[in-house]
């Protein structure tokens, strides 16, 4: 998420910060802590199940942490992760978080 490792770079320039989201305005609310809660949480935003439920961990409304995006893939960043598998032919991806 190159958006938010900017964000968390600005934010807290000694580490830390967990912005999920990337930079696509998608509302105009302001968060608790005084933080623009616009994005698309990537990690929401892959096409297995995409938006099965809402209570399955991701929302619809454009606010929320947990926001999906409009489609699967609505993203640059997902698409170009789903570009890059498609092109290798990749089987399996393991994700260390």
């Amino acid at each position: 998420n190159p958006d938010g490792w900017a964000w968390n770079e600005r934010r807290w320039p000694r580490g830390g910060g967990m912005k999920r989201k990337n930079g696509l305005r998608t509302c105009s609310r302001r968060s608790a802590d005084d933080q623009i809660t616009d994005g698309v949480d990537l990690n929401r935003n892959f096409g297995f199940q995409w938006g099965y439920t809402q209570e399955a961990g991701s929302s619809g409304r454009g606010c929320d942490e947990e926001y999906r995006g409009a489609a699967a893939f609505s993203e640059p960043e997902t698409r170009a992760v789903r570009d890059v598998m498609d092109a290798h032919a990749v089987r399996a991806v393991l994700h260390w978080h």
